[in-house]
């Protein structure tokens, strides 16, 4: 998968390719006609971009955000060209650029939460993990797999290897390769609570994993004792 940083970058510059293209296509045309040209352009991207099986990218994206941006960028660098001209235009672009380009970044890593936070928030603090139950979907519910992790070392090392994963949240999705069962203890007491975390190569709940899928890299390297369910 990308890492962070090429993900953030990737959804800052297709922004930026819709407006010079929207520019370029209105450049001996009324001006007014740029944001148009813009919006049909990112139109066509958000469909070939569904259609491919990238998913949709509004849902990982600011979606409002980056129609503003493409209006008032496309209006205001065609106006640039029409009434001031094309080097200052150009000189105004690259600016505009070098100065939006790491303040967006910034704003974006704001949004992502790790799998360790997303943890913190779930359990309370008295809360320990006793067990984790995987179920193993990968072949077809008929040919499901199970297993249960009771082990304290084993269970520390998942959650360990996986608390640094870098996760965005994330729409309209339903992971089904693991079903992952987490059982814990509150405190002294013998009161047990079951979380479900549902996984895939790219998805944990309803959060888009944007680095390496470090939890199910964790399980895959574990030798268990699977049993198939009949």
């Amino acid at each position: 998968m990308l890492s962070l940083e090429a993900a953030n970058l990737s959804k800052l510059l297709i922004p930026f390719i819709v407006v010079v293209l929207g520019v370029a296509c209105t450049y001996k045309r009324n001006f007014w006609e740029a944001p148009v040209y813009a919006i049909t352009i990112f139109y066509i991207f958000l469909l070939v971009h569904t259609i491919v099986g990238f998913g949709d990218y509004l849902e990982t994206t600011h979606g409002f955000s980056a129609f503003m941006f493409i209006v008032i960028f496309s209006l205001l660098i065609r106006l640039g060209i029409e009434f001031v001209g094309k080097k200052i235009a150009v000189v105004l672009l690259i600016a505009t650029i070098i100065v939006l380009i790491p303040l967006s970044i910034n704003v974006a890593q704001d949004t992502f939460v790790t799998f360790e936070e997303v943890m913190d928030d779930m359990l309370d603090e008295d809360e320990t993990i006793v067990s984790i139950g995987i179920s193993d979907y990968t072949d077809g519910v008929r040919d499901e797999k199970v297993v249960t992790i009771e082990d304290k070392e084993t269970i520390n090392h998942i959650f360990e290897t996986s608390a640094n994963m870098k996760l965005k949240k994330h729409s309209n999705v339903f992971p089904h390769d693991y079903w992952i069962d987490v059982e814990t203890n509150k405190g002294d007491t013998h009161n047990r609570e079951r979380y479900r975390f549902r996984l895939d190569a790219n998805f944990i709940n309803e959060y888009l994993i944007l680095d390496d899928n470090k939890f199910k890299q964790t399980i895959d390297s574990l030798d268990l004792k699977w049993e198939k369910v009949e």
